[in-house]
């Protein structure tokens, strides 16, 4: 006999008995893996340092110790083969292992609104251990990217991901005016949208919607719309495509600034994160 449906609902109760709004809009967060690797460490290559992005590391077999500055004070943390690490942006670390590793990572770009001030040292369970094997043995191998490559880095950003609380993760905006300019401009983010266009679909008067946006978004239209070109930029750079093509095709048409307001966003010009990705 089939369950009702109070049946499948009698262990979350208290349910709400009256009806949700309508279109209840779900704010998911994302993110784009930048680049990512496989490679040997020797311990004296793991020094100090911090990265423009989230950054997630793990080490095959020795242990490393992890020490950062927070709220004026030192902390420590142990990184081994039980544990995959994530680093936010920005966060000075000193990392010190006790032999050669193999060590995978990936470089990140979270739709986060806040940086945590540590390090994230997420348990490896069964599945994610499987999911570490499955795209690091894919990059010591460096194969094509295929689709499981894909899935499993996709799956273990997401399951590390969940550990960080819940306060973290960036609210879609509220307005849903707001929330369709934001649409238009990430479906087409290499059009030439101008504040006054934007301001028309979403049916505000110009300072209304620019007022409207801070306060929703924290940022402006222009602002997020260039971050949107720069990620865009980045993703094309992946792929292959010609550096000298990117930058006009997201929108620049000088090349001196679209290399500042790169580097500006990722840490180095495009020109050395193509070649990274590259190697």
């Amino acid at each position: 006999m089939d369950a009702s449906p109070a049946d499948l609902l009698a262990g979350l109760e208290p349910v709400p008995r009256q009806r949700p709004p309508r279109h209840r809009p779900i704010a998911l967060p994302s993110w784009t893996v930048l680049h990512g690797g496989c490679r040997w460490v020797q311990p004296n290559e793991m020094g100090v340092g911090a990265s423009p992005h989230w950054g997630l590391s793990w080490i095959d077999r020795p242990e490393a110790t992890l020490r950062w500055t927070a709220g004026g004070r030192r902390h420590q943390a142990r990184q081994n083969a039980d544990v995959i690490v994530l680093f936010p942006p920005g966060l000075v670390v000193e990392r010190r292992i006790s032999g050669a590793c193999i060590q995978f990572y990936l470089a990140l770009r979270l739709s986060l609104a806040c940086r945590p001030d540590r390090p994230l040292l997420h348990p490896l369970g069964p599945t994610e251990a499987a999911l570490v094997r499955t795209c690091a043995g894919a990059q010591i191998a460096r194969q094509p990217p295929t689709a499981v490559e894909a899935v499993a880095t996709t799956a273990l950003v997401a399951l590390v991901c969940t550990s960080l609380p819940a306060a973290s993760w960036q609210v879609g905006p509220a307005d849903v005016r707001i929330r369709s300019a934001i649409d238009r401009m990430q479906a087409d983010p290499c059009t030439a949208w101008d504040n006054a266009a934007l301001a028309r679909a979403a049916g505000l008067s110009l300072g209304r919607f620019l007022r409207l946006f801070q306060a929703e978004t924290g940022t402006s239209p222009q602002r997020l719309l260039r971050d949107l070109r720069l990620d865009r930029a980045a993703e094309a750079l992946r792929r292959g495509e010609p550096l000298k093509a990117v930058g006009p095709a997201c929108g620049w048409r000088d090349r001196a600034a679209f290399s500042a307001a790169f580097r500006q966003r990722f840490g180095q010009p495009p020109g050395t994160w193509a070649r990274q990705i590259e190697r």
